[in-house]
């Protein structure tokens, strides 16, 4: 029963960790870039919710992924739209884990983490493509315009979706030596 509760403790502790990792990485590691819809940004967050839902798994990547991104967008004045960036990455990470779980049977080959950050990427780049031509229509601009505006606001997002598919196959095998480095440590003691 202890040993359960300790694990239990363990991976509570890790997941939250591993929250502050995407909050803090989304806060210091973000260039601002002009756009006509928003004010969108590059940054690692996206790849960071993609390891985080490779090395932690679907159900404790996602948590993280929630708590970190919602915590950005509250603190960081985008309060009003963090319902949206948490579909958002549900979407992706169901992606992923239909990707790299299902499809690649969840076993971390480097051309399986470039094929799982370039899904998690393209899937990013899908989904924000229609939630800005979905907005421009709301407001009542023609489809074609909507298209229009909606890829010409696109380069923060195809920037970081960049990021991400470099980052995934770098940061997953740095993180995943860290985490084992420690658990090691932690049944030592």
């Amino acid at each position: 029963m202890k040993q359960k509760q300790s694990d239990s403790t363990y991976n509570i502790v890790v997941t939250a960790l591993y929250a502050v990792l995407i909050f803090l990485g989304i806060s210091f590691f973000r260039i601002p870039l002009p756009s006509f819809i928003g004010a969108p940004f590059v940054h690692i967050g996206n790849a960071l919710v993609a390891v985080g839902a490779l090395l932690l798994g679907t159900k404790r990547g996602t948590i993280a992924a929630v708590i970190g991104l919602a915590a950005f967008d509250i603190l960081n004045g985008y309060a009003a739209v963090a319902w949206v960036t948490v579909l958002e990455s549900l979407i992706v990470i169901l992606v992923i884990h239909l990707v790299y779980q299902v499809v690649l049977k969840g076993t971390p080959t480097p051309g399986h983490l470039i094929i799982t950050g370039i899904a998690a990427a393209f899937t990013k780049v899908v989904i924000i493509f229609v939630k800005y031509t979905a907005t421009q229509l709301m407001i009542g601009a023609s489809l074609s315009v909507a298209i229009t505006t909606a890829v010409s606001s696109m380069s923060a997002t195809v920037a970081s979706a960049i990021l991400t598919a470099i980052l995934v196959p770098i940061l997953y095998p740095i993180l995943s030596r860290i985490m084992r480095h420690k658990e090691t440590q932690r049944h030592h003691y």
